[in-house]
């Protein structure tokens, strides 16, 4: 994605994926050396990597304490985290230590890990309460990743259909199917954190984004000043060096150090680090409306750059605005990395109303459609979870309000290296005006078989 964002909207999380860490001993754990990768259980998953468990998600760990005269009532009832922060050492496919209060010790081997949990917690009275388990877990295969770009830090959403496989996405003149931001139901949108130097332009992308992050029900990040500075400063580039992207057919998402003016670095990456950023796991997405609302509606009907606005692991971030004679330039970066959001996240949310007929498929490089098919087709849909999660899609419909099923284009990382953590349909055709859809998806997520269905009303 991007470069490849893994945001194909890839830029993502290529970074947090390392390749394979050797056991110091032969036959550690169980089934051979420990392997690295997403080990998942019911209680304890985590991912191996670089001699170390992190990543953790805890289910079903309570510690509860029953009334003595009636045990269906708790005198005390502590859950360890679900999603706990910190890092385990893992040393000849042994694991031993602890991460937020969940003492862990087991072995790891090349398929499978092993062992017991135990997890102490103070009740209200100040009585220590204290519950233990076993835990197995399975090690499951990550998506496919794309290729990682120069530091490995990033990816960006690929670009114009013309650059090099290893470009990021453009969104093209999007905004053209209407207000993303339609009549939904009814959401309190917190007050974006912005810093005291966000320009208006800033201040109203961080306005509409947490609009987006409140109707998917997802926390809104932090606006960064050095991010925004690098957005804006990469905005001003393009702008400035407009006609000579186009000669040079140079991908919008690359500087070129030979024109000089303004450059700040070749990657959205290098553009964070000039700023003083640690850039990390890294996501761009550009349009060119020429307007705040206009570039995250635009983003917002599209299927390749949604996906890094929509992310339940999207923790910082900027934006950036210019203009110069008739060029115009809207950036985002974005720094994406474990989160206490858990998702998945809907696009149109369920019981939306409002929802556009139509999408023009206004992005570069464009969805798919079958042979015979083409442009405009309807809405898309989409469900973007966690990353790092192990996805597999078994089934996805759509219906109309007498049950028949809409002929429908479907993507996923399985069969799309452009998306990283969303599954995603459109009906081939325009949909029906006021009328009511059925949304489903049923598949895999990280070994468990899960369904997940919606409904939205189209305008």
């Amino acid at each position: 994605m991007t470069e490849r964002y893994e945001s194909r909207a890839r830029v993502l999380c290529c970074a947090l994926l390392v390749a394979g860490i050797a056991a110091c001993e032969p036959g550690a754990g169980e089934g051979g050396p420990a392997s690295s990768g997403r080990f998942v259980g019911d209680q304890v998953s985590f991912r191996l990597a670089d001699g170390e468990a992190s990543d953790f998600r805890f289910a079903g760990m309570e510690c509860r304490v029953a009334h003595p005269l009636n045990s269906a009532v708790a005198l005390c009832l502590v859950r360890a985290p679900g999603l706990p922060a910190g890092a385990v050492p893992v040393s000849g496919g042994v694991l031993a230590g602890q991460v937020e209060g969940v003492e862990l010790s087991g072995t790891v081997g090349s398929d499978q890990a092993s062992g017991t949990w135990r997890f102490e917690a103070a009740c209200p009275d100040g009585t220590a309460c204290v519950v233990d388990g076993v835990w197995t877990a399975t090690r499951v295969a990550d998506p496919v990743q794309p290729d990682a770009t120069g530091d490995g830090g990033g990816h960006d959403v690929p670009v114009d259909v013309d650059a090099a496989p290893d470009s990021a996405v453009d969104g093209g003149p999007l905004g053209g199917e209407g207000d993303a931001i339609g009549p939904t139901p009814d959401v309190i949108v917190p007050e974006p954190t912005v810093p005291t130097s966000a320009s208006a332009a800033q201040q109203e992308a961080a306005t509409l984004l947490a609009e987006v992050r409140a109707l998917i029900g997802l926390p809104m990040p932090e606006q960064i000043e050095g991010i925004n500075a690098a957005a804006q400063a990469h905005a001003e580039y393009y702008v400035t060096h407009a006609a000579a992207y186009q000669s040079a057919g140079l991908s919008s998402h690359s500087e070129n150090p030979d024109w000089a003016e303004g450059f700040t670095g070749e990657s959205a990456g290098d553009r964070l680090k000039f700023q003083g950023v640690s850039a990390g796991n890294w996501a761009e997405v550009m349009a060119f409306s020429g307007t705040p609302k206009g570039a995250i509606d635009g983003w917002m009907d599209t299927l390749y750059h949604r996906e890094p606005l929509v992310s339940p692991n999207l923790a910082r971030w900027g934006f950036g605005l210019a203009s110069a004679g008739t060029a115009r330039a809207e950036v985002i970066d974005s720094i994406n990395a474990s989160t206490d959001a858990k998702g998945p996240a809907m696009w149109p949310v369920p019981n939306a109303v409002g929802v556009a007929t139509r999408w023009n498929g206004f992005e570069s490089p464009k969805p798919p459609l079958p042979p015979g098919e083409s442009y405009p087709s309807g809405p898309v849909v989409t469900i973007t979870f966690e990353r790092l999660v192990s996805l597999k899609l078994s089934a996805a419909s759509l219906n109309g309000p007498d049950g028949a099923a809409v002929a429908v284009q479907v993507q996923s990382p399985e069969n799309d290296t452009y998306l990283d953590s969303t599954w995603a349909l459109y009906a081939y055709s325009p949909l029906a005006a006021g009328t009511r859809y059925a949304v489903s998806f049923r598949g895999q997520v990280d070994g468990q078989e899960q369904t997940f269905d919606w409904s939205f009303t189209t305008k």
